[in-house]
């Protein structure tokens, strides 16, 4: 018995402890975030012949702003799609909110029927850095 209250003073001590822990390392300024919601994976075929099909891919910002921004995103290492297969509109997120769209156009300019990965990130911007990345699939159909 003498055990059990040595035992509980003893944690009651480590809670105390613990729960007065300093969390100064969370108080700093981090950049904001911005990242595609959604699947990673993207299969987006085009019908052969020279035509376009369009995906709107789903951005979220981890901040708001009382102003409008734009951001702008590129293919990054990984892609094995040429840029004249594929286009990428930049995106606007409205004033006080969170969520945007990036307009991903697939082009049958030299598309064969096996996939081409075009691995799409979005270009740093001041106070606002990348987070996750999209895998858009293109290929072409018959």
């Amino acid at each position: 018995m003498k055990h059990i209250k040595i035992i509980f003073t003893v944690l009651t001590l480590a809670i105390f402890t613990v729960a007065c822990d300093d969390y100064k390392d969370f108080e700093q300024d981090r950049p904001a975030v911005i990242g595609f919601t959604g699947p990673a994976s993207i299969n987006l075929p085009v019908q052969a012949g020279n035509s376009t099909r369009e995906r709107e891919i789903p951005v979220f910002v981890s901040t708001t702003s009382d102003a409008d921004r734009t951001f702008t995103a590129s293919a990054v290492d990984g892609t094995e799609a040429t840029s004249d297969n594929y286009s990428l509109s930049s995106v606007v997120i409205p004033a006080n909110e969170r969520t945007g769209i990036l307009l991903f156009t697939a082009i049958d300019a030299t598309l064969t029927s096996e996939e081409q990965p075009v691995v799409i990130a979005f270009d740093n911007a001041e106070g606002v850095v990348s987070g996750t990345q999209v895998t858009v699939n293109i290929s072409t159909q018959n």
